[in-house]
């Protein structure tokens, strides 16, 4: 991915049903917050707990992030 790319998940964001699933790279562009912000976040208990979908790969639910981020 470049550097300079938006995932498509975070373009969509505000279009997206609360059920479409976002990934790492697309809460970053969403938030403007990095990684370690992020999980931090989650470990407070500001953003939910992601789903895990395999064995790496994490997701949350649209819906989850914007009544998260709506506080």
């Amino acid at each position: 991915m470049n550097i300079h790319t938006i995932p498509a998940a975070a373009e969509n964001f505000d279009r997206a049903p609360d059920s479409a699933l976002i990934d790492l790279p697309a809460l970053k562009a969403i938030t403007g917050k990095s990684r370690a912000t992020i999980l931090r976040w989650v470990t407070q208990g500001i953003l939910p707990k992601p789903k895990k979908l395999g064995a790496t790969r994490n997701f949350w639910t649209v819906g989850e992030i914007r009544a998260a981020l709506s506080v």
